[in-house]
């Protein structure tokens, strides 16, 4: 285990300093600030037809948090685990150090999860209590359960496309190229299509466990397909650990030539 950590304390450490954390840390406050504005709105009654809290709340977290948040923050982390080091032309140097390459990827790729976590969690947090003190202490008592189930599906998708993007990462030369492509033209889109070829994104299944009532969902609602709660969680962990697995297991035996 002292590898293991030792990676992941220098990957933490090497990911904090970096200009992509502070972008991203701006990216995520975006949706904070949003749900501030809505909370004056709704206080200073601008609009008798405004949206209720729970419908902002679930707007919030199917469009800034799945579909936009979650799938950038963990792409640019994950893809960093290895690509980081193939632009700066230091994987050499990587590699030849006393650690299995799957330790080292393990380490950062824990810490791509560690950072993703760090930056997407707090700020749903935030969001959702900011959300919450627009409503009756009785009001955002019931709703306190739909949130924190919000942030245990955001954590499950935080692990499962950090393990795919990590994959990616790992075996493809532009691998973010790669990864924008397939959470625009993939995710973002089939899984809205009717039928069962939505089963094949990552989305599908954290969407299938959203606790918010189908009346408020929106977009998400005119499809009514889901996979059944303990159907949609098992898919998701099977995923998290087959691309891990793909992770290590490519890191292991490919070899990365940098170019000139």
């Amino acid at each position: 285990m002292e590898p293991l950590a030792a990676v992941f304390a220098f990957a933490m450490r090497t990911q904090v300093r970096t200009r992509r954390t502070l972008v991203l840390a701006l990216l995520s406050a975006a949706p904070v600030a949003g749900c501030f504005l809505f909370v004056a709105a709704s206080r200073f009654r601008l609009g008798e037809g405004a949206q209720t809290v729970i419908g902002a709340a679930t707007d919030a977290m199917t469009f800034f948090y799945l579909s936009l948040l979650l799938l950038v923050i963990t792409l640019f982390y994950a893809k960093a685990i290895i690509g980081d080091e193939i632009e700066e032309k230091t994987i050499t140097y990587l590699f030849v150090r006393p650690v299995p390459r799957a330790t080292i990827y393990l380490g950062k790729f824990l810490a791509a999860i560690a950072m993703s976590a760090a930056l997407i969690l707090p700020s749903a947090a935030i969001c959702f209590a900011v959300l919450m003190s627009a409503d009756s202490p009785a009001e955002a008592l019931s709703h306190a359960g739909i949130f924190a189930l919000d942030l245990g599906i955001l954590s499950l998708g935080i692990v499962a496309y950090g393990a795919l993007f990590g994959f990616l990462g790992a075996f493809f030369k532009r691998a973010l190229l790669i990864g924008l492509t397939f959470s625009l033209a993939w995710e973002s889109l089939v899984t809205y299509l009717p039928g069962y070829l939505n089963r094949l994104t990552v989305m599908h299944y954290l969407q299938s466990l959203l606790p918010h009532p189908s009346g408020q969902r929106g977009l998400l609602s005119i499809f009514k397909q889901t996979t059944s709660a303990p159907a949609a969680l098992a898919a998701l962990l099977i995923i998290a650990a087959g691309f891990i697995g793909l992770g290590c297991w490519t890191v292991s035996r490919k070899q990365y030539v940098l170019e000139a």
